[in-house]
């Protein structure tokens, strides 16, 4: 099991085009490095101060990377609307401190269902589903923080 899991963290250092800091254009293997992170939970009800420790704590500790579940269930206000602002606040000191985020595309689900989505329950859901992608894909694509989104 050891070997195995070597094995991919092996296969994903090798598949990292920006591990050596290049550009989105180009990418060397003779100069790739692997790179180290740590997932940052974004939860209402966060002291401002506490997050941006984390991410401070992060650069200290030269990691480079950090995951970010997107809970579309945290971006709505009270009408139902599109409110990022819990999230812009995280990529923005993310973008401050020097930390890529990869953001881990989470709609909405149930309390009881933690581990999220697989696979649409049926149209409307798969609507819903697109709805999520397509707000919050149109929000971060352009954030200098943005790393990758994991599915």
């Amino acid at each position: 099991m050891t070997r195995f899991v070597v094995l991919i963290l092996v296969y994903l250092w090798m598949l990292n085009p920006y591990a050596s800091g290049a550009s989105r254009g180009g990418f060397s293997w003779k100069e790739a490095k692997p790179f180290v992170g740590a997932q940052v939970f974004i939860e209402p009800g966060q002291q401002s101060e506490e997050v941006e420790h984390w991410f401070r704590t992060l650069r200290d500790c030269h990691m480079e990377v950090c995951r970010i579940r997107m809970f579309e269930a945290y971006m709505k206000d009270a009408a139902g609307d599109w409110d990022f602002s819990l999230f812009d606040r995280a990529f923005d000191l993310a973008h401050r401190y020097g930390i890529r985020v990869y953001a881990t595309l989470f709609p909405f689900t149930r309390k009881d269902d933690i581990g999220g989505w697989k696979f649409p329950a049926d149209e409307v859901q798969k609507a819903a589903f697109a709805r999520y992608i397509q707000a919050l894909v149109s929000h971060y694509r352009n954030h200098s923080a943005l790393a990758g989104w994991v599915i």
